[in-house]
């Protein structure tokens, strides 16, 4: 009788293929469990084009908003004819400031292009940066009509900057530049709308956001040797779907929709 045993053919393991199991094989100690390298929600389709895990909720976060922005510049006619005043159409330029930043976002952290080409990836990002100082000018365009020339000529001059240092790839010039205009059109905004509780319920989302912020900007390397920014102890986090980054993201909606109210309640629209 034949034997169908062929000692050249390698001999299967069961779950050999397992990455929990042979890094706790080469761990050396019982019971001790090594992570693999990459997890695996965020291993095949879910990474940029340099690696980086792309958690599934980043993008969706950002298309949710840029649909509900598209929903909002819509009705805006309504709103303008009743009350045709200049500052409804400074609210506009609110909502179209804040849907270019939203639908930048959307497109680099859903698109197929952004994770398979690594030109098409760099380039978002870029466009994206930019798009966040068009975001930031537009917070203030409701309530600049007291101080017009002041305003526009600062932030635009920051936002130009900004510009610069994308194309030069001077990224912590850039951070400087962001942050600057930043504080002064929060700051300009408080002082245009007398520092009313709206306005100080935004700015603390915004704090809050930036908090959430630190763990992400703290983690080390690039492309494939970053992960994803989660906390064991905060129970929505998971890998590859949602983490700190995500809680940023969220905080700036709800800073952004108080500030929008902010303006509606204290811009020139509700004189």
């Amino acid at each position: 009788r034949a034997s169908n045993y062929k000692p050249d053919e390698p001999t299967e393991v069961r779950g050999g293929n397992d990455p929990d199991r042979m890094a706790r094989s080469s761990s050396g100690a019982k019971g001790m469990r090594v992570a693999p390298l990459m997890p695996k929600e965020a291993s095949v389709g879910q990474t940029y084009a340099d690696g980086e895990p792309r958690p599934r909720w980043r993008g969706l976060l950002h298309l949710l908003g840029a649909v509900t922005l598209a929903l909002v510049l819509l009705c805006s006619p309504i709103f303008v004819a009743m009350q045709p005043t200049r500052g409804s159409w400074l609210l506009a330029g609110f909502v179209v400031g804040k849907l270019c930043s939203y639908v930048s976002s959307a497109y680099l952290h859903r698109s197929a292009a952004t994770a398979t080409s690594t030109l098409a990836h760099k380039r978002s990002v870029q466009l994206d940066f930019f798009a966040i100082g068009i975001s930031i000018l537009a917070t203030g365009v409701p309530t600049a009509m007291r101080h017009l020339i002041l305003y526009y000529a600062t932030s635009t001059t920051l936002l130009l900057l900004t510009g610069m240092c994308i194309v030069l790839d001077w990224e912590l010039t850039r951070l400087i530049f962001v942050l600057v205009q930043f504080a002064a059109t929060v700051t300009f905004i408080g002082y245009a709308t007398f520092w009313n509780p709206v306005w100080i319920a935004g700015t603390l989302c915004y704090v809050v956001a930036f908090s959430c912020f630190g763990p992400v900007a703290a983690r080390q390397g690039k492309g494939v040797e970053l992960q994803d920014a989660t906390s064991y102890w905060v129970p929505w986090h998971k890998t590859g779907r949602n983490g700190w980054h995500e809680d940023f993201h969220s905080f700036l909606l709800l800073a952004d929709a108080c500030y929008f109210v902010n303006a509606v309640l204290r811009g020139p629209s509700a004189r």
